[in-house]
Formats: C-alpha cells, sequence, structure tokens
C-alpha cells in the first residue's frame, strides 16, 4: 500500500524519545485498526453457520504487518483437521481465504454487515477502503 509516513515524536528526556510511525494517506484521516477479536468475527461471519464448530486461531505473523493470519480448523478424524486459511486487513477488515498462493476474497450478507459496522466504527474512508480493495497479502499470487 503506498502510505505517507508520519512520524510522531514523544521526547522522554533530554537523551532518549519514542518513535511512533503511524501509516496515513496523503491530506486524510487515518483510521483506527481493526484488533485482533474483530479480525476473528470477521473471519467466523465469511466461513459462514459452521464457524462456532471450528477453531479459529492466528494473529499477526511478522511477514505482511497489513494483516492477520488465521488457521482454520474443525475435528475431522478420517483426514486434515485444517479447514481453510484466512487473512484480514488491519485497515479496513477485507477478509481473503488463502488456498496455497492463490487468495480469494470472500463476501456474503452476514460478513458485510460485519464489515460495515467496523469500518463505521473505526473511521475507514471511502479513500482507504478503495485502495485497500485492490491489495492483497504478500503471499498471494495473481493468477492471469
Amino acid at each position: 500500500m503506498l502510505y505517507m509516513v508520519r512520524l510522531l515524536f514523544l521526547f522522554t528526556t533530554v537523551t532518549s524519545s519514542i518513535f511512533w510511525i503511524a501509516p496515513c494517506g496523503a491530506g486524510e484521516k487515518s483510521a483506527a485498526l481493526v484488533d485482533i477479536l474483530d479480525a476473528r468475527k470477521l473471519v467466523a461471519a465469511a466461513i459462514g453457520p459452521d464457524s462456532s464448530s471450528m477453531g479459529i486461531e492466528g494473529g499477526k505473523d511478522g511477514i505482511d504487518n497489513n494483516y492477520y493470519f488465521f488457521e482454520v480448523s474443525w475435528n475431522n478424524t478420517s483426514g486434515s483437521m485444517i479447514a481453510g486459511h484466512f487473512a484480514v486487513s488491519l485497515l479496513t477488515g477485507i477478509v481473503w481465504q488463502i488456498d496455497g498462493i492463490v487468495c480469494t476474497r470472500q463476501v456474503n450478507p452476514s460478513l458485510e454487515r460485519l464489515q460495515s459496522e467496523l469500518r463505521q466504527r473505526l473511521g475507514v474512508t471511502s479513500d482507504e477502503l478503495a485502495r485497500d480493495q485492490t491489495e492483497k497479502p504478500t503471499i498471494c499470487f495473481e493468477i492471469q
């Protein structure tokens, strides 16, 4: 994502300082970020009604700091326990299902309602949403 970086200084003493870097778009208010609990709820909404019987574990992975990454598991005694992998944008709550290196944006009425409420609460601007809709997690491969 193309962000201008705003560097804020908080001087604690004459000899030391703390730096905080916050992403923001040019000339616009930066939105608060999606927290891990909201991201988990978005993944559950993307999965649908079966999510209540599945484990959803994850968080930031250190590779792509713009997303939370989740692994969804279920009780399958005759095969793989992994039901899927998902990424959630910290900025807008967009949910991607990750299948290997191919990512598919998740859309359903329940998820869209939750995303709309979350974006309104966080103050996500239409410019931020438009910009984030074109960005995929770095793990994703674009198939032509």
